[in-house]
């Protein structure tokens, strides 16, 4: 049982529907995109639009509800080509996150990278972080790690779920907020912390995660 106030949350996939504490984004059909069943204590997404799509997203996430915290997911997925896309995501809205995926590439083949929309409407698209690309080996799963300290996110990766490595530079977690950007349509949600797929091929090709857990951090 949690102590009263502990915002912990810890999910294994392992019941026939999804956890009350997650949310999706733009449908009332989530099993067009989400399945418990296809592989029992996983919860598999099927590719959809970018992140930065108003229309059909393939996203599941929950309420960031303090100011520090952990949150991690252990993820297994075999891209072919860069235009697919999974991943740990801290999202506000479609013009304001922070991304840790896995994808593929011409010269890495399967690895780990790091895209970011930083509240700026006046982008058409978010870029990845060439210089924090990791390859990664195929047929591997791997974990990943947001570690949020008030106004700074770092990622982290392993390969084993114990020994853990920071990838990227510190980002800016200010600007996943209401206070962040401008336009219509700039503050609304607040923030929210996930999983979610991206297929631009149109294939629906999946991603299988094992579990996800958030966890308050206190010094």
């Amino acid at each position: 049982r949690k102590p009263s106030g502990d915002n912990s949350f810890n999910e294994h996939f392992d019941t026939p529907t999804l956890s009350a504490e997650f949310q999706w984004l733009r449908t009332p059909y989530p099993e067009k995109f989400i399945s418990l069943s296809e592989r029992p204590g996983h919860l598999q997404l099927k590719g959809r639009e970018s992140l930065g799509s108003l229309f059909v997203s393939s996203l599941v996430a929950r309420r960031q509800l303090d100011f520090d915290f952990r949150a991690e997911t252990k993820l297994e997925f075999e891209p072919e080509s860069f235009q697919q896309m999974a991943g740990l995501v801290c999202y506000y809205n479609s013009h304001k996150f922070h991304y840790l995926y896995v994808s593929r590439d011409e010269q890495l083949g399967k690895h780990l990278g790091i895209m970011s929309c930083e509240a700026d409407l006046s982008l058409t698209a978010s870029f990845p972080m060439d210089d924090a690309k990791l390859q990664l080996n195929a047929g591997s799963p791997v974990y990943l790690r947001a570690m949020v300290r008030g106004d700074a996110l770092q990622f982290s990766w392993s390969l084993t779920g114990a020994d853990w490595f920071d990838i990227g530079p510190r980002l800016d977690a200010s600007l996943l907020s209401d206070e962040a950007g401008k336009g219509e349509g700039a503050n609304f949600t607040g923030n929210f912390i996930g999983v979610c797929c991206q297929d631009l091929s149109g294939a629906q090709l999946h991603a299988d995660f094992d579990y996800f857990n958030y966890r308050p951090v206190h010094d």
